[in-house]
């Protein structure tokens, strides 16, 4: 699936709804990968 904005983006709201995509994968029980929050902190620093 893809993820869009609006114009406006900053690094706190890609680790924001990275983090709520995966909370609710796992909340739902869809199998996933974890660690795209982890991969995306190192991809910014």
């Amino acid at each position: 699936f893809r993820i869009g904005h609006l114009g406006d983006l900053n690094e706190p709201m890609i680790l924001g709804t990275l983090a709520g995509v995966e909370m609710t994968l796992k909340k739902q029980k869809i199998p996933y990968e974890p660690g795209g929050v982890e991969a995306a902190i190192s991809a910014l620093i």
